[in-house]
């Protein structure tokens, strides 16, 4: 059984990133927080939602941001305000064990329910986005489902991606400084299972110098995975700072703003120039590099 509680429509502007001199503004944001409650897991999940709120809804592309430990969707504002305004409903749960100010305490390890969490979500974001009225009201596309994490969320996101807790609806996953590793040695999710009969398009992001999630886990899921698939290496960058900084003044934010960005509008929105933008945005030179093999 499954109630949902519905916390009503929390609008809130977020900044847009700075553009080029000269360039038109990039359209502000709007936010809504939604409460969903699993009662069949015991799983309370805010969620709050970025869009560009146009005239009339129109359907837009559903992804699903995981954050990581000890932090919450507010924290990778810069990043979700870049999807948003590339035209996507980004849906930002905060997780009950393992965010910031956690009411149960921080919990690592809950890592594992995670998956299905974001599965509740989707759903229930589809039953919002097919409702009569509300403030996603036919602004929901069923048919587009991408999702990205950060750190321990793009943990999860591989684990989406592995037969134990894959979900079907999935169209593109971007595990930014993610791993296939909870704890050295220890998979997160079971080792066969990794890509086992999956060929859900792949964006990894990791700094070459990270050292709270070490860069070679991001190589062996690159290795593992099936194509089509992209690597883009941040050159002598850590753990946080490029998914948490501003695109306008941190040159490898700017880059994962970018080819996140190309790489869903490739897979997502079948955009043909994408993956020529993603090839360029994702080679630059002292900051980034990238390999791929689209398959």
């Amino acid at each position: 059984m499954v109630s949902l509680a519905v916390g009503l429509a929390l609008l809130t502007s977020l900044a847009a990133p700075a553009g080029a001199a000269g360039a038109a503004k990039a359209p502000t944001p709007t936010s809504t927080t939604q409460t969903f409650v699993d009662t069949s897991r015991q799983r309370t999940l805010p969620t709050t939602y970025w869009f560009v709120k146009a005239r009339r809804p129109a359907p837009l592309p559903l992804l699903v941001f995981v954050h990581g430990y000890d932090q919450t969707p507010s924290d990778y504002h810069h990043l979700i305000t870049s999807w948003a305004q590339a035209g996507y409903l980004v849906a930002a749960p905060t997780f009950p064990r393992t965010g910031h100010g956690a009411p149960g305490g921080l919990d690592a390890s809950d890592y594992r329910n995670e998956p299905a969490d974001v599965t509740f979500v989707i759903t229930q974001t589809f039953v919002l986005g097919a409702s009569a009225a509300g403030p996603l009201a036919g602004r929901v596309e069923p048919g587009r489902v991408e999702v990205v994490g950060h750190s321990l969320g793009a943990e999860v996101v591989l684990g989406l991606l592995n037969s134990c807790c894959r979900d079907p609806r999935l169209v593109a996953a971007v595990s930014l400084a993610g791993s296939e590793q909870f704890n050295p040695g220890v998979p997160a999710f079971p080792k066969a299972g990794y890509f086992a009969d999956v060929t859900v398009p792949l964006l990894l992001v990791h700094g070459d110098a990270d050292a709270e999630n070490p860069y070679d886990r991001s190589v062996t899921a690159y290795a593992g995975a099936s194509p089509p698939k992209f690597f883009v290496t941040l050159k002598g960058v850590g753990h946080r700072a490029p998914y948490e900084n501003s695109p306008s003044s941190d040159p490898t934010a700017r880059v994962v703003a970018k080819t996140t960005v190309d790489f869903l509008d490739a897979y997502v929105k079948g955009d043909g120039r994408a993956l020529k933008r993603l090839a360029h945005d994702g080679n630059v030179a002292n900051v980034a590099s990238l390999q791929a093999a689209s398959g």
